[in-house]
C-alpha cells in the first residue's frame, strides 16, 4: 500500500469515532492505537464474554474463516434483532479490517 492508501484508510477508520466495534473470530492483542474501542472474542464458544461483546459493540464484524458456525448465525441474530450494523469479513489485517467496515457504514448510509 502506498502513503497515500493508508492516508485514505486512516480518514475512512475516523468514521468509526467513539463506536465500539465488536470483532468475532480468530486470535488477536487488543490495539490501541485506533479511534474506536475494539472488542474481540475467538467465536469458539457462545460463553458470557461472546454475549458481553454482542451487547457493548455499535458495529459487529464476523471474520468467516476463523469463527464457528453458532458464533456467526448467534452474530447475525443479534445484530437483526438489536439493528446493528454487521460486517462479514475475511481479511485478517486489523486496519483493512477496519476501512472496509467504515466504507461498508458509509455505504448502507448513502443507500
Amino acid at each position: 500500500e502506498s502513503r497515500d492508501d493508508t492516508e485514505k484508510n486512516l480518514a475512512d477508520i475516523a468514521q468509526l469515532e467513539g463506536k465500539t466495534v465488536g470483532i468475532i473470530g480468530g486470535w488477536r492483542r487488543q490495539p490501541t492505537e485506533y479511534p474506536c474501542r475494539i472488542l474481540t472474542h475467538n467465536g469458539e464458544k457462545l460463553d458470557p464474554d461472546f454475549y458481553s461483546l454482542l451487547s457493548q459493540a455499535d458495529v459487529l464484524i464476523v471474520l468467516t474463516r476463523f469463527v464457528s458456525h453458532a458464533a456467526m448465525w448467534e452474530a447475525k441474530a443479534h445484530a437483526i434483532m438489536e439493528d446493528k450494523p454487521i460486517v462479514y469479513e475475511q481479511a485478517t489485517n486489523l486496519e483493512r479490517i477496519l476501512t472496509n467496515v467504515a466504507m461498508s457504514i458509509k455505504k448502507s448510509r448513502s443507500d
